[in-house]
């Protein structure tokens, strides 16, 4: 068997695995309906609007989007999406493996091996999602970052990587800032020379791009940033806090209702979500969250210390538990990064570099999809590890060994892995279910955007309210329907008047299912577009 025939076995077993999640059902997030939608929109109507979604169209970087709506030219919405992560999974499998064969055709091969069969990077090479294309950029930028360290005149390319990964996910500028402030220490200590010509080659697609971004985004907001979705998220968290403060018993609730009633409320006047309104910085919005201020008391150590260590102990678990990073690759990844360190200190400290903006963290919410970005980093000496056994054990022995690292460490998220592409299907059955009973284009209000993404029909959030604010808000936004699921009166009892009498929402019962009911709202003041 030659090694050409076996890279070609690794790339045809990562894209059944791929494939085979693809497969098992219609698995959307939440985010994934915005991006669908935003790119559908680009390239059928020329225009960056999702028609309605849970969060402002304008903090969704625009990259992802772009390819998933080009896809879309030639099928149905859901498998371009899927078909553009599934194409940004292979290639991140090919551009390791092109990068390792430097160090020898082993080496290659057990990166590629390890890549092809990570649950995490399968999960989201099989969803729409901007994952896939953001550790590709990642890739990209960590192995392509090594050769400019090394003197390669790749400067203007490893920019462009930069620059496409910060327009896919913001946390690209992150991975930038390390690599600089690593570029900076190597040339203060005179290690490397890097020239003027080269920086600005480097510099040049990162500002261009980025300052582009952010003209548009001062286009539409009407201020200047680099990336609106970091200033939602921030507004996000000044909500959360206003909820606590406001009300401290809501601290001892669940996450899933703390999340909701925090984040999606409406303005003062009910008209669109408060978190919108404060985005583009409308006055009566600004006026609400100045007069809810509180006082943060200046910087309390216990505090963060406390924060920092419970979002630690989070990322932990979920190394041992998630598909993110299984806890044997990590393992595996540290070994190699041990023997790299003997071979070669200046390509473990970068590495290690590179690792550590996962640091960023430790101070936000923690996911499992957060620790991938850890991959285009460990993957070397992950591959390192590999060859260190190969050449202590028999070849047949070494590989077995391999094999069994990279099947034992992906088991425990492997067994996850299909109930969490299971999770719509219910979603998917509701929306299919109600579509026969929804006319035109009408617009759905829901919790969840999959459901009126799957009844193939615009969307409007359904924030946490008191019925006359909600009355006010579908008013104003130009809902057409109501749907209301058992799980959402949990969340916010209010909504169970409504079931009882949906008179006051001007509403009228359409369908009752087994746990959901569909509203038809029979007036109102048509759509004011303010959901952007």
């Amino acid at each position: 068997m030659s090694v050409s025939f076996k890279y070609i076995l690794i790339l045809l077993i990562g894209l059944a695995i791929r494939c085979a999640l693809i497969f098992s059902g219609p698995y959307l997030s939440p985010d994934g309906v915005h991006y669908l939608r935003l790119g559908y929109h680009l390239w059928h109507d020329f225009s960056y609007t999702s028609g309605g979604a849970m969060f402002p169209d304008i903090i969704q970087p625009p990259f992802y989007p772009f390819v998933a709506g080009f896809f879309s030219l030639f099928m149905p919405l859901l498998w371009a999406g899927k078909i553009a992560s599934l194409l940004a999974g292979m290639l991140t499998i090919h551009v390791i493996y092109r990068f390792l064969e430097k160090f020898g055709r082993k080496q290659a091969l057990i990166g590629a091996k390890f890549t092809a069969g990570h649950p995490g990077l399968a999960a989201i090479s099989a969803q729409a999602a901007s994952e896939a294309w953001y550790i590709l950029f990642i890739t990209l930028w960590v192995l392509d970052g090594w050769r400019f360290v090394r003197g390669e005149r790749n400067a203007t390319r490893l920019g462009v990587w930069g620059a496409l990964g910060a327009l896919t996910r913001p946390e690209m500028l992150v991975y930038i800032l390390f690599f600089m402030a690593f570029v900076g220490f190597l040339r203060f200590r005179k290690k490397i020379a890097v020239t003027a010509a080269s920086l600005a080659g480097l510099a040049a697609p990162l500002v261009i791009l980025i300052l582009l971004y952010g003209a548009w985004a001062q286009s539409e907001l009407g201020y200047f940033t680099i990336s609106p979705k970091i200033n939602f998220v921030r507004i996000q968290s000044k909500l959360a806090r206003v909820a606590l403060n406001t009300n401290p018993s809501l601290k001892k609730q669940p996450e899933k209702i703390r999340s909701y009633r925090s984040f999606y409320g409406t303005d003062p006047e009910g008209r669109q979500l408060m978190s919108h309104a404060l985005l583009y910085k409308e006055p009566e919005a600004i006026n609400w969250l100045h007069q809810h201020a509180w006082s943060r008391g200046g910087f309390r150590p216990a505090a963060f210390i406390k924060a920092v260590t419970t979002n630690l102990i989070k990322m932990l678990k979920k190394t041992i538990t998630g598909t993110g990073l299984p806890v044997l690759y990590a393992l595996f990844g540290v070994y190699g990064l041990i023997l790299l360190l003997g071979e070669n200190k200046r390509a473990a400290g970068y590495l290690f570099m590179m690792i550590l903006p996962l640091s960023m963290y430790l101070f936000v919410h923690v996911e499992n999809r957060f620790l991938l970005g850890s991959w285009p980093a460990l993957v070397w000496p992950v591959a390192m590890a590999g060859s260190g056994v190969l050449r202590k054990w028999p070849r047949r022995l070494g590989w077995a060994v391999v094999l069994l690292v990279i099947l034992i460490g992906g088991l425990p998220a492997w067994s996850n892995l299909p109930a969490s592409f299971s999770k719509t299907d219910k979603m998917y059955k509701e929306g299919r279910a109600i579509r026969p009973f929804l006319t035109g284009k009408g617009i759905v209000m829901s919790r969840k955007p999959q459901v009126a993404f799957f009844a193939g029909h615009p969307y409007r959030l359904l924030p946490f309210a008191p019925i006359e604010k909600l009355s006010v808000y579908s008013r104003y936004q130009g809902v057409d329907y109501l749907f209301l699921e058992k799980d959402d009166l949990a969340l916010n009892p209010a909504l169970s008047q409504i079931i009882a009498n949906p008179s006051p929402v001007n509403g009228a019962l359409l369908v009752k299912g087994d746990s959901y009911w569909l509203f038809h709202l029979k007036s109102k003041e048509g759509h004011h577009g303010t959901e952007n």
